[in-house]
C-alpha cells in the first residue's frame, strides 16, 4: 500500500467550452479542499458540472482557469494516482476479472508477482472471489462494478473519482453497493470524491456533501454529514438534513429550468 496522502485543492476552477452563439461556462470560481482519506459527494441539478470537475481531477481536460493541486502537485493530465470509476464499468469483455483488475499495473510495467500480490488483495476485498477467471458478461451490474472499482484501486490512487457509479443499478443492488464501497473505503481509506444526483445516497455515504449551483456551477454550500455510520435512513437527523439539501437542490432546478427558458 501507498502512503495514505490524497490532499485536493482546486482554486478558482473555471471550465469554459466553445459554443455557438456564445461559450458556455460549466464551472466558475469553483474553490473546494478535500482532505486525505475524506469522502465527498458531488451533489446538484443536472448539467451543473459535478462530472466537469470530476473529469478536471482526472486529468481527462484541462481547466480554462485556477489552479488545481493533488498532494501540492498540480495536475496536468491523467496519471495513477487517481483512480476512476465510471457509471458504466467499462471493463474489457475479451478479459477474465483478475486481468481486468490487473490491466493497469500490467500497463505501467509491473512485475507479474506484483500484479498477482495486487489482484489476490482486491479479489478479496471485493468480495470476488471464485470469480477470478469469469469474463465480465458472466457477471451482474454489481458484480461489474465490484471488478470496475477493484481495477481503479490496485493501481493504488491517492483518490478515487467515481462518476455515480451505481446509477444504473436496481434499488436493492445499488444499497448493497453503496455498504459495501463504505467497507471498503473504510478498509482501503482513500480519499473519494463521488458524484451523485440522490440525496440519500450522498447522506448515507459521505463526510461532507458539497452542494451545487445551476450553471456554472459553483460551490452553494458545503454540508458535513458527521454521524457515526452506518446511518439509518429512517433519523430524525437524516430527514432534516434531506428537507435542507432538498430545498437547495429544488431552487437550484428551478434556476436551471429557467435558464433554459431564456436560452430557447
Amino acid at each position: 500500500m501507498g502512503p495514505t496522502s490524497g490532499d485536493l485543492r482546486a482554486t478558482n476552477l473555471e471550465k469554459v467550452f466553445p459554443a455557438r452563439p456564445k461559450p458556455v461556462a460549466a464551472v466558475r470560481d469553483f474553490t473546494l479542499e478535500v482532505r486525505g482519506g475524506e469522502f465527498v459527494c458531488l451533489l446538484g441539478p443536472s448539467g451543473c458540472g459535478k462530472s466537469t470537475f470530476l473529469n478536471i481531477v482526472a486529468g481527462f481536460m484541462p481547466a480554462t482557469v485556477g489552479r488545481l493541486l493533488l498532494d501540492e502537485r498540480p495536475i496536468t493530465g491523467p496519471g495513477p494516482d487517481r483512480g476512476v470509476v465510471f457509471q458504466e464499468h467499462a471493463l474489457f469483455p475479451w478479459l477474465t476479472v483478475s486481468d481486468n483488475i490487473g490491466f493497469g499495473l500490467r500497463m505501467r510495467g509491473a512485475a507479474s508477482r506484483e500484479r498477482g500480490v495486487a489482484v489476490s488483495r482486491y479479489i478479496a476485498l471485493m468480495g470476488l472471489a471464485g470469480f477470478e477467471q469469469t469474463f465480465p458478461k458472466d457477471l451482474s451490474g454489481g458484480m461489474r462494478q465490484r471488478v470496475a472499482i477493484a481495477r481503479a484501486l490496485a493501481n493504488d490512487p491517492k483518490i478515487l473519482l467515481m462518476d455515480e457509479p451505481f446509477a444504473s443499478l436496481d434499488a436493492q443492488t445499488r444499497r448493497l453497493m453503496q455498504d459495501e464501497l463504505i467497507r471498503v473505503w473504510q478498509q482501503a481509506r482513500k480519499t473519494v470524491l463521488f458524484v451523485t444526483h440522490s440525496i440519500e445516497e450522498s447522506l448515507l455515504l459521505s463526510d461532507r456533501i458539497v452542494v451545487m449551483t445551476a450553471r456554472p456551477g459553483t460551490i452553494r454550500e458545503i454540508v458535513p454529514v458527521d454521524w457515526p455510520r452506518p446511518r439509518d435512513d429512517a433519523s430524525a437527523e437524516f430527514a432534516t438534513a434531506k428537507r435542507h439539501i432538498g430545498a437547495m437542490l429544488n431552487e437550484e432546478i428551478t434556476r436551471s429550468f429557467a435558464q433554459l427558458g431564456r436560452n430557447v
